[in-house]
């Protein structure tokens, strides 16, 4: 007879006795994500504000208390609605990361445990899932629970073996050539060693004095943002799994990238540029120098573009895409139209977020100059 799995529900400050049991699951597990990683979530969770900081669910087999086989960051139920995997404004993806051998235990104790929650609709949102990968299928095809799709996206990714096309035309090629007499060089910074510290500064510095700073959304303009990033960044380098390039022109970096990574997959996760140097397109360059450094090291299987469906820039240099999917998982059987209620009431409120958003972004475009 197999072991019972013991889940519990911890805060940010409690889940940090676990940090190394949470480090070996993301090697080990179903599908990695960075954004599922210690590195990565425990910054965004100690620095978020407080009303806002998510929760831990750690699942562990009683024969092995030691070892976990499944967590999910997620949102404190809040009631009438379903229970969510916690999804950081600066992440693309929240779904729980799940041992490969136990992950159908794992994710049926995890998904009982939120379907016990009082005063709530039934159903656990998991968003950002690759539609074809072990995580999908696995959601899916679990005994005893439904699935619905509420939203699925298409971004640009670059595979291993993928061709990559540089941007077609003349003036790509003028501008290589202007970048080159200039002496342009691409720097990768990728140890707390190196000058790690300082090629974050520079990219906070290019993105603030960019159109994100004119709009108020550069990351330095949020102390809770710049406190997240910076710990995030020196956390996942001291493990490998963050680097920044920058292009260096005359000394100067004019376009800065950071490529964050998990297992075999990368993530491009943000990048800004000199827009004073906006003539010779420096951030089309440094991306497609990303993309060549990322084909050539051969670990790599897949670097998400973490970009949004259709980027005008992303899309014409890798050929790649990936579908992702945010699915409600509800228990068969269970209230099936109160189930259906809690998916129409989730799209609806992401209708009116679009809506919110495309009101917002028309009176920027209208602002007086």
């Amino acid at each position: 007879m197999r072991e019972a799995i013991r889940v519990a529900c911890l805060d940010a400050t409690e889940v940090a006795a676990h940090v190394q049991a949470w480090a070996d699951l993301s090697r080990r597990c179903l599908e990695p994500s960075v954004f599922n990683e210690p590195g990565f979530a425990l910054p965004a969770a100690r620095f978020i504000p407080s009303r806002r900081r998510p929760r831990f669910l750690l699942a562990w087999d009683e024969s092995d208390p030691v070892r976990l086989i499944g967590l999910c960051c997620i949102l404190e139920p809040v009631p009438f609605w379903p229970v969510a995997a916690w999804l950081h404004p600066q992440a693309t993806a929240a779904f729980p990361l799940l041992d490969k051998v136990e992950a159908p235990r794992a994710l049926a104790a995890l998904l009982d445990w939120t379907r016990r929650r009082p005063w709530r609709l039934p159903g656990f949102l998991v968003q950002g899932v690759p539609a074809d990968a072990e995580t999908a299928r696995l959601f899916r095809t679990l005994p005893h629970w439904d699935t619905m799709e509420i939203e699925r996206r298409s971004r640009a990714v670059l595979r291993a073996g993928d061709p990559l096309p540089s941007p077609a035309g003349k003036e790509f090629r003028r501008q290589a050539r202007r970048l080159a007499e200039q002496g342009a060089w691409i720097e990768s910074i990728g140890s707390p060693e190196t000058a790690m510290g300082e090629a974050l500064d520079d990219f906070l510095r290019l993105e603030a004095e960019g159109w994100k700073g004119r709009r108020g959304t550069a990351l330095v303009q949020s102390a809770c943002l710049a406190r997240f990033v910076r710990s995030m960044v020196l956390e996942l380098a001291v493990s490998g799994s963050c680097r920044i390039d920058r292009l260096v022109v005359d000394g100067r970096p004019v376009a800065a990238g950071i490529v964050l990574r998990s297992q075999s997959r990368a993530y491009f996760w943000k990048t800004a540029y000199d827009e004073a140097s906006a003539r010779l397109s420096p951030g089309l360059h440094l991306a497609d120098a990303i993309g060549r450094i990322q084909l050539e090291d051969r670990e790599m299987i897949l670097t998400d573009s973490c970009a949004i469906p259709d980027h005008a820039m992303i899309d014409r240099l890798w050929p790649g895409r990936i579908n992702v999917v945010d699915l409600l998982v509800g228990q068969r059987g269970g209230f099936p139209p109160t189930f259906r209620a809690a998916g129409r009431m989730e799209r609806m409120r992401r209708r009116f977020r679009s809506f919110g958003k495309k009101l917002l972004a028309a009176a920027w475009r209208r602002r007086p100059r």
